[in-house]
């Protein structure tokens, strides 16, 4: 009798040890923070071939440009930032921002469509989005869209730090007489969120696993599972695809889901048109780092380039203020470790019987 009832205590024992020194769940919760997001699959998959991407090959480059291989999943946004997603953000940083090169009404921070109130500097100011542009594609400086992915990796905590590191070092963020600039290339190890990498960003507009038949990859040439130029008019319009094209106002905007049909291989939405979108690639001058990559295509573009959806590598920014998708690191499944010590407990019961 006394071993028995030893065996039935032991066991509990052994199960409150368990759950206290294991963590609940092997996995790292993240938030969404509002934002769709698809998972990339397929690691290691080929670059995209000449006759894909010919824009990465001869004759247009001396050498080919291998593009579009990844050697990991991630995840990434199905929609770019929006002006509402991009206002919380201005509200929560401008208290911070004490970098001299920047004002109060810096473009490069508040993008189009947020104002501030107050232009008298010796008062804090309040900020308004323009009316209806909730949904809009916001637009950003490069350096603010690090600020910004900082602040979600430290989980939107209000403090200066927490925009300033974490994925990206701030204090990396200098320029020389040259033209040339010293920021951190890449994002940091263990970033939870980050500016999305050249191939992260053409595999998940273009990179389809069954392109060419079930199990036959390959790559679209537009940014919407298409081998033929899309189809511009306002949402809603007789077959339009995209706000981008050249038609009718070029000043005319449209939130980021008003083409839901119009999918990446891997459902992202408004790769076409909206507004071009930043990548953490360089673009390097007698080769120092000048300037980041742009890929996309945007609504208001004054040249044709900035017009164009086929696959291509893009001019890099001569504009401080382009848009935003976000690529984030896919959390692992959550697994109660904790059912280990029940399985266990549920044992020891039965063997003291």
């Amino acid at each position: 009798m006394k071993n028995r009832a030893w065996t039935g205590l032991g066991s509990v024992a052994l199960c409150g040890v368990l759950l206290a020194i294991t963590p609940r769940t092997t996995g790292q919760t993240l938030p969404n923070y509002g934002y769709e997001w698809a998972t990339i699959t397929h690691p290691g998959n080929r670059n995209a071939n000449a006759l894909e991407a010919p824009r990465f090959h001869p004759p247009f480059r001396s050498v080919p440009i291998k593009v579009g291989r990844v050697d990991y999943e991630y995840r990434i946004a199905k929609t770019q930032v929006t002006v509402g997603q991009w206002f919380e953000f201005v509200n929560a940083y401008f208290p911070h921002m004490t970098d001299p090169r920047y004002t109060r009404l810096s473009g490069a921070l508040t993008g189009n469509w947020i104002w501030a109130t107050n232009r008298n500097p010796s008062q804090p100011p309040a900020f308004i989005m323009e009316p209806g542009s909730d949904k809009y594609a916001t637009d950003m400086s490069w350096r603010f869209a690090a600020r910004y992915v900082n602040w979600l990796h430290n989980d939107k905590i209000n403090e200066k730090w927490a925009f300033e590191n974490g994925v990206y070092d701030t204090a990396t963020f200098t320029d020389n007489p040259d033209g040339s600039f010293n920021d951190q290339q890449e994002h940091s190890p263990g970033a939870k969120f980050w500016i999305p990498t050249m191939n992260e960003w053409i595999k998940a507009n273009h990179f389809d696993p069954d392109r060419y038949g079930p199990g036959e990859a390959g790559y679209w040439p537009y940014n919407s599972t298409s081998d033929i130029e899309l189809i511009g008019g306002p949402p809603g319009s007789p077959g339009a695809q995209t706000d981008n094209g050249g038609w009718g106002d070029p000043f005319t905007h449209y939130p980021v889901d008003s083409y839901p049909d119009t999918l990446s291989p891997w459902g992202l939405l408004a790769a076409s048109g909206g507004t071009l979108e930043w990548t953490e690639a360089i673009a390097y001058g007698r080769g120092l780092p000048k300037d980041r990559f742009l890929l996309g295509s945007f609504r208001w573009g004054a040249l044709e380039w900035d017009r164009l959806d086929t696959f291509r590598i893009s001019h890099p920014s001569y504009f401080p203020f382009m848009g935003l998708r976000l690529s984030s690191v896919v959390p692992p499944p959550a697994t109660f470790v904790g059912l280990g010590a029940a399985s266990l407990f549920f044992v020891l019961q039965r063997r003291r019987k």
